[in-house]
């Protein structure tokens, strides 16, 4: 299957870091523009919130190509992220304020292989470029995405968090509910790169609605939710250059 062909990955070295950085600096900042690339002179697209969050990465256990990168924003003192870029309910307000929300961000998958300029032309040309398109359209991706919202569910119940909280683009939201994931909108919409919906989903319901989708052999979810990049076997693990790769940004 598939999913036995991806590995989610634990960034806790600085080496993992910047490969995490690198492929974000590709993706939103070569790629989609949402970020200034000249404010990033070593190529890796950080921002003050990466300091207290937690960062995957999805390898091709085949090949060890990088594939996907998603990172948890854990609480501060501002709270998270997506309370500052959209009106969320009273109770998932107060649900952030104690602690018990993680939020799921810098979401990109890797899209086409590097030099491949033409097709990276025409993806970034097309008059819709939605990611529904870009994440069907491609046969493994739903899968990095199940391997994904596993790591990262899996990380939440271990250190007693309870919500993950995700600022979505409609085609996302629709996508991640046909997988059979029960997220509901916990705030108004808004504009934000984009029409975007605030979005969560119980760690427990999710881990539950991913055991039903490895019961129904779409991928496995193994008892492997993530390994530590400090434990990788660094020679099988190429680098991201500098050269700029392709990549799909999907939230």
């Amino acid at each position: 299957m598939i999913g036995r062909d991806f590995q989610p990955v634990l960034a806790d070295t600085r080496e993992g870091h910047a490969v995490h950085y690198r492929i974000r600096y590709n993706t939103f900042c070569l790629e989609t523009g949402f970020e200034p690339a000249e404010q990033f002179p070593d190529e890796e697209e950080r921002d003050a919130y990466d300091a207290r969050s937690v960062h995957f990465l999805v390898r091709n256990r085949h090949d060890g190509r990088w594939v996907a990168t998603m990172r948890l924003i854990l609480r501060g003192p501002h709270g998270l992220q997506i309370q500052h870029l959209c009106e969320l309910n009273p109770e998932m307000r107060r649900r952030i304020a104690d602690g018990l929300v993680a939020e799921a961000s810098r979401l990109a998958i890797i899209g086409l292989p590097p030099g491949d300029a033409a097709a990276g032309s025409a993806l970034r040309n097309r008059p819709d470029g939605t990611l529904l398109d870009r994440l069907v359209g491609r046969r493994a991706s739903p899968q990095v995405l199940i391997k994904l919202l596993q790591a990262a569910g899996y990380y939440c119940l271990q250190h007693g968090i309870d919500d993950l909280a995700c600022l979505m683009r409609p085609t996302l939201a629709r996508l991640v509910t046909e997988m059979g994931i029960p997220i509901s909108a916990c705030g108004k919409p808004c504009q934000h790169r984009g029409a975007r919906i605030p979005h969560a989903v119980s760690c427990l319901s999710l881990q539950s609605a991913l055991d039903r989708i490895a019961v129904a052999g779409t991928t496995p979810c193994n008892n492997e939710p993530y390994i530590l990049f400090s434990e990788l076997d660094r020679p099988s693990v190429p680098y991201p250059a500098r050269a700029p790769i392709r990549t799909h940004q999907a939230s």
